[in-house]
């Protein structure tokens, strides 16, 4: 099974630039590919690579060949996506419009779905641009390989010992402190039957308490809501 890991990272204030300026330029070679795909309606990552790889090579040279597939990749997903919501609103508003027409209702606002476009794109790192050491962590960026401290807390630590492999990682820039999100591969608990029967009671407002005549357990509301927030 996968789980995804969140360190805060501790560059230095060099470092910081470097990730910023990697960041920028990601995030506008994700627009740029983002706008050609939405233009042209285009959301197939194999062609939006040959209209637009060479181009951005050309104009990022900084940039790592592998981020600048990357962001090709996040950008036919999101296009792929808006696309996806745009037939449908645009099918669905004559309806929204003969339902209000029919209760006497105002006619709805139609809301199109627009290009989708960043200010501060995550990247997304695969193995072969990023690499863990220990409490370190190694990134490709505009000014080559940089390695950087992360900041290791228990419950972190021990899934990192239990991981048998990492697959992709998100650097996220969040109000001027950056983190990266791994998703490392946890080896799958084999599940043993010991013949109890548990109860589950699935909510909202509370979305599980379970019961086996023994205990009950419950998530609060409040935790519930803030996990899901997001």
């Amino acid at each position: 099974m996968q789980r995804t890991i969140r360190f805060p990272l501790l560059p230095t204030q060099e470092q910081e630039s470097v990730l910023l300026e990697t960041m920028q330029q990601y995030t506008a070679c994700f627009n740029k590919i983002a706008a050609y795909g939405w233009e042209r309606g285009e959301k197939n990552g194999v062609e939006l690579h040959k209209a637009t790889y060479y181009p951005l090579r050309a104009d990022y040279p900084q940039l790592p060949a592998q981020l600048v597939i990357s962001s090709r990749v996040k950008a036919a997903e999101a296009v792929k996506s808006a696309l996806t919501w745009k037939v449908k609103r645009e099918r669905e508003y004559p309806k929204k419009v003969a339902k209000a027409l029919a209760r006497g209702k105002p006619v709805p606002a139609f809301k199109p779905v627009r290009c989708p476009q960043s200010t501060n794109c995550a990247i997304r790192y695969d193995q072969r641009s990023y690499t863990v050491y220990g409490d370190c962590i190694s990134l490709a960026t505009t000014q080559g390989r940089q390695v950087l401290a992360l900041h290791l807390y228990p419950y972190a630590v021990r899934l990192l010992e239990q991981s048998v492999g990492y697959d992709s990682a998100d650097l996220i820039d969040r109000k001027g402190r950056f983190w990266l999100h791994i998703v490392v591969t946890l080896p799958d608990v084999e599940f043993v039957p010991n013949g109890d029967v548990v109860g589950v009671d699935f909510g909202i407002t509370r979305p599980a308490v379970a019961s086996n005549n023994k205990f009950s357990v419950s998530v609060p509301g409040k935790q519930w809501n803030a996990g899901t927030s997001g």
